[in-house]
């Protein structure tokens, strides 16, 4: 085998393999990408249930900056009318 034959040869071997090789890294980098996504919107997703919010009253002492909780704030069962009843016997 000569030195141009295996030139050709190398060349023809590129010629054919060299798409296939780009394109199987391709899609390496293309699941790679898919699974960091997948993961990132897992974690986003674990994420959600610790976006509660707990309202407490505290009093702060003015001279040693320490906090005590005094109440716990609950949510109001208040119904439509009775909010419009109260808000007109206020104004």
């Amino acid at each position: 085998m000569t030195r141009a034959e295996f030139d050709q040869d190398a060349f023809e071997a590129d010629f054919i393999f060299g798409p296939r090789r780009r394109e199987r890294f391709a899609y390496f980098v293309a699941a790679a990408g898919v699974i960091v996504g997948v993961v990132g919107f897992v974690g986003a997703v674990s994420l959600f249930p610790l976006k509660t919010v707990e309202t407490f009253v505290v009093v702060v002492d003015k001279e040693t900056g320490e906090m005590d909780r005094v109440a716990a704030v609950e949510a109001l069962t208040l119904d439509e009318s009775d909010a419009v009843i109260q808000a007109n016997l206020v104004a």
